[in-house]
């Protein structure tokens, strides 16, 4: 009994050594799989991070790409929400980058409400912000795959504004030269019998007045001078729109100008109208620039006495004089009723009027001025009346011919 209880503690230890020797042999086969798992592991964190790395400079390099861009570009999913919007695109609408993105391509609109990323692409012209509009051209395709399934739409927007203020300058230029050549011939053809009608007029007048019976003859002989005066001074209008484009270069105080062509307009009006149109002046004591003195003095004359005719009851000429973007701004506003919305186009047009008397060369004569000193002239948002601003470079880089 003793011996067969022996063997047994013998099989029994001899298969717990069995037991234990594989348990250790599964455990040392289990530590060589757990290194190789944590090498491969290891790799793969090593290529995830140089995947990573990858992403980041190729995000980079992205962003860079559009931000550099001159075209705005909006990248919206399928349902129209925006996923990316570069710095362009968010100037061209008035709104920061950041500002776009997770908004709908329905909720960007324009100061008037007008949807500005949604329906037909196309050139268009929206108010961005109250008084300020910009003409944007607009395309759009569809992202897809490489397997052809569309993950969203991309809008390429351009900023055609300044653009088409340039083909409007100069489609302006062409016009007015010809205009000027119109103007001057009739002008001169004119000129002539007007001064022959005044002087036989005045003589009539002055003949008349020798006949006291006879004041119906003086009365028709004072309005014939009267009217020759008037249909003259159009003839001075038109010689001045159609002075010779030459550019007669030279430094000169424009402050000191725009002094003289007030006092000038001043000392035009009758005693009773000084006092019911008050000047106020703004401008440093100097401001030298290159300008043509004489289409200067054209321009800001006919700009303030434009001022006046605005309103007839009286009010006050704001005139000021400052540098502005590397230039030289004389700006002139009035108290008047101010341009209709309707008309606003059309104001520096030869021979465009709302006047019931005038001829519609004034501020096409400013506008001629600006012109040739390299400037532009245009109306400034106001709340009550008008401002004309004409600004040119202070050193013009036309020469006299």
């Amino acid at each position: 009994m003793n011996e067969f209880a022996a063997e047994l503690c013998t099989s029994d230890n001899a298969r717990e050594i069995t037991e234990i020797r594989a348990l250790h042999e599964s455990y040392a086969r289990l530590l060589v799989r757990v290194a190789a798992m944590e090498r491969e592991l290891a790799r793969a964190n090593q290529e995830l991070r140089a995947r990573n790395a990858e992403l980041n400079h190729e995000r980079a390099s992205l962003d860079a790409l559009l931000s550099s861009m001159p075209t705005g570009v909006i990248f919206a999913d399928n349902d129209g929400r925006i996923l990316r919007a570069n710095r362009k695109a968010a100037e061209s609408i008035g709104s920061g980058a950041n500002q776009l993105t997770d908004r709908s391509l329905q909720d960007i609109k324009s100061h008037l409400g007008t949807e500005l990323l949604t329906g037909r692409p196309g050139e268009r012209e929206y108010e961005i912000t109250e008084g300020a509009t910009r003409i944007l051209s607009r395309t759009r395709a569809n992202v897809t795959t490489a397997e052809g399934q569309c993950i969203g739409t991309v809008d390429l927007l351009e900023d055609r504004t300044d653009r088409r203020r340039l083909e409007q300058q100069v489609a302006h230029r062409e016009k007015l030269a010809l205009v000027g050549e119109m103007s001057a011939t009739v002008a001169h053809e004119v000129r002539n019998p007007l001064h022959s009608i005044e002087g036989f007029a005045s003589l009539l007048l002055r003949a008349a007045q020798d006949d006291a019976p006879n004041a119906k003859l003086r009365n028709y002989a004072s309005q014939i001078v009267r009217g020759v005066r008037d249909l003259n001074s159009v003839v001075t209008n038109l010689l001045d729109f159609a002075r010779c484009d030459r550019f007669q270069a030279q430094t000169a105080d424009v402050v000191l100008i725009v002094k003289r062509c007030a006092e000038k307009v001043k000392m035009s009006l009758s005693p009773e109208n000084i006092k019911k149109y008050p000047f106020e002046f703004h401008a440093p004591r100097t401001l030298m620039g290159t300008v043509d003195e004489i289409q200067l003095t054209h321009a800001v004359k006919n700009l303030l006495n434009n001022a006046i005719e605005a309103m007839p009851d009286g009010g006050r000429v704001d005139v000021r004089v400052d540098e502005q973007q590397s230039g030289i701004a004389i700006r002139v506003s009035d108290e008047g009723p101010g341009v209709r919305p309707d008309v606003r186009h059309r104001i520096f047009q030869p021979f465009f009027t709302t006047k019931s008397r005038g001829t519609g060369l004034g501020l096409a004569v400013v506008a001629k001025a600006a012109a040739l000193h390299g400037g532009r002239v245009y109306l400034d948002p106001s709340v009550r009346g008008a401002a004309f601003t004409l600004w040119f470079p202070q050193c013009n880089s036309q020469q006299e011919n």
